[in-house]
């Protein structure tokens, strides 16, 4: 048997993209994916979601409204929009719905400050056939379901790329640590100390790249994961203050009252109906 030994990757015939293949392709974290043949009441007011949200409803009606804007929905549309956006939602009438809630992780910096339409192309449109297909079989395979939400978003947001932070290696470990343990002790001198920098060169090197101090990322981050833990789980207050690392259920309730403009509990309430439209 004779074969031949290719030495390069690389074409002269191709567009060479080198070591930014990995970091084209955003990645999301999927919180839910949803479907509803029928909408009958989605009129929330003021809501404040820790997560970005999709919606394509099929048909016209409703829509989205954020500091005084309003975003029309249809069937000829998808409406994305960011986290921590204040925003009402509106309808007329029942209207069978498809929804996404999701986050990005911390390599991509969109700095979108309002919801934004995506108009749909035939490759969109088939994708969301794909998934409503999904959601009919008697069956949902949640691997299948989640590898076709995130082809929706990369497609989408490929209408809209994403600007890219170029993380060093050892600042994406500390992102990390702080992502799967926000209840450790993750002050500036331990993260330093994990970071093998000195205390005054951590804080610099964090805020060149994530534009912000370290504490208040941490802070972004519990408050994010609280907002989660509260729309998606039964969680009592005491369990999710203890599970982020607050000291008690009254500190956590006055920190998230500060940066919500009320309570856990009020948040809940309000976001208990919503989570769904």
């Amino acid at each position: 048997m004779s074969f031949r030994v290719i030495s390069s990757q690389v074409t002269a015939i191709g567009i060479h993209l080198g070591e930014l293949i990995e970091l084209d392709v955003p990645r999301f974290q999927i919180h839910e994916c949803g479907f509803s043949p029928r909408i009958d009441d989605w009129n929330f007011d003021e809501m404040l979601c820790p997560f970005w949200c999709l919606w394509h409803v099929m048909d016209k009606g409703n829509w989205i409204e954020s500091e005084g804007v309003r975003w029309d929905l249809g069937a000829d549309c998808i409406v994305l929009k960011p986290a921590h956006i204040i925003h009402s939602l509106h309808s007329l009438k029942p209207a069978p719905q498809l929804w996404l809630h999701f986050s990005l992780m911390p390599d991509y910096a969109f700095e979108a400050t309002a919801p934004f339409k995506i108009q749909l192309d035939p490759l969109l449109r088939q994708q969301i056939k794909t998934l409503l297909r999904i959601y009919a079989a008697a069956v949902v395979d949640k691997r299948v379901l989640h590898h076709h939400a995130a082809a929706l978003l990369n497609n989408c947001f490929a209408q809209r790329p994403l600007p890219l932070r170029v993380l060093p290696d050892e600042l994406r470990r500390i992102l990390q640590r702080i992502e799967s343990a926000p209840g450790s002790d993750l002050s500036n001198a331990t993260l330093a100390r994990l970071a093998n920098q000195s205390l005054s060169s951590f804080i610099r090197h964090f805020e060149l790249h994530m534009h912000q101090p370290p504490a208040a990322y941490v802070r972004e981050v519990r408050h994010q994961k609280a907002s989660k833990m509260l729309i998606f789980s039964d969680l009592s207050i005491e369990q999710i203050a203890r599970e982020l690392g607050y000291p008690n259920r009254h500190y956590f309730s006055r920190v998230f009252a500060q940066n919500t403009g009320f309570g856990p509990v009020t948040f809940r309430k309000r976001h208990e109906k919503s989570v769904r439209g």
